[in-house]
């Protein structure tokens, strides 16, 4: 039996694991968002869809601290242990102050731009859907529980009682 690798399309589980921690935290907001997920040779593209003058002043001040936070961003001089393709930026007003969430994640993502009533997460859950299929035995003296698993759902659980000698 080998390990199957990672493909270039798959995440490592600690990404996996910051990305779901990050979606966690996005979703028990609850205000007007501004969600913008772009790749990372799609800046100059973003900043310039940032220019365009808008009719909501609440949103124009969340997209200046973006393109803000978007130009100050460099590309980093050492070597990282995993390459950037997509960063994502979220911006909502709360109690009359504007907040930023960012997080950069090495999965290639299109270019999203939404400005609405709830932060727009589906680009993410796409993201931690899992696949595999998984069978997971559990062997003690007097049963064994045998639970296949594809992705998040179960499709078959068996349980039976064994006699093992201690």
């Amino acid at each position: 039996m080998s390990l199957k690798k990672y493909n270039t399309s798959e995440i490592t589980p600690s990404e996996w694991h910051a990305i779901n921690q990050f979606t966690s935290e996005l979703e028990l907001q609850n205000y007007t968002c501004v969600s913008i997920y772009y790749p990372h040779d799609k800046r100059s593209e973003i900043l310039t869809l940032l220019d365009k003058p808008k009719n909501n002043q609440a949103r124009e001040k969340i997209e200046f601290l973006i393109k803000q936070e978007i130009t100050k961003q460099v590309k980093p001089t050492k070597p990282r242990k995993q390459f950037i393709n997509t960063y994502c930026i979220f911006g909502w007003q709360k109690n009359n102050k504007i907040v930023l969430k960012k997080i950069a994640i090495s999965k290639e993502m299109p270019f999203v731009y939404v400005a609405g009533k709830k932060i727009y997460l589906k680009p993410f859950r796409d993201i931690l859907k899992t696949n595999y299929h998984i069978i997971l035995v559990i062997i003690d003296q007097k049963s064994d529980h045998i639970r296949y698993i594809q992705g998040n759902k179960i499709l078959a659980d068996e349980k039976s009682s064994i006699n093992l000698q201690g």
